[in-house]
C-alpha cells in the first residue's frame, strides 16, 4: 500500500484538511447556544485515542503524496465526497440552531 507513495509535504493536503475543519474553528470561536460537545466527557481514554487518531490521520494527509495519482476530476467518489461534507456542514448548522439530537452529533 505505502509502495505507491512517497515522503512530501502535500499543500493540497494541508488546504483540504483546513477546508473541513471551518466549521470546527468557528464552533472553537464562536461556542453554540445549546452547546453540549463542550461538555465533560465520561469516555477520557477513547477521546484521547481518538485525538492521536486525527493527528496521525492530519499528518499523513500532508506528508504522503501518491506517486500514480491522477488530476481531479468529477467521479462518483467526488460526488460522494462533496455530499458528505455538505452534510457535514448542515449538521454543523443544525447544532448552531439548537437541534442537538443522535443525528446531528453523530
Amino acid at each position: 500500500m505505502l509502495k505507491n507513495c512517497k515522503l512530501s509535504f502535500e499543500i493540497w493536503g494541508l488546504l483540504l484538511f483546513l477546508i473541513v475543519m471551518i466549521p470546527n474553528f468557528i464552533w472553537f470561536a464562536i461556542p453554540a447556544p445549546n452547546d453540549i460537545l463542550r461538555a465533560e466527557s465520561i469516555t477520557e481514554m477513547v477521546d484521547t485515542a481518538a485525538s492521536v487518531c486525527q493527528i496521525l490521520m492530519i499528518v499523513s494527509i500532508c506528508i504522503f503524496r501518491n506517486r500514480e495519482s491522477k488530476k481531479l476530476c468529477i467521479s462518483p467518489f467526488v460526488i460522494m465526497v462533496t455530499v458528505c461534507y455538505l452534510l457535514y456542514v448542515a449538521s454543523w448548522i443544525a447544532y448552531y440552531n439548537g437541534m442537538t439530537n443522535a443525528v446531528v452529533i453523530l
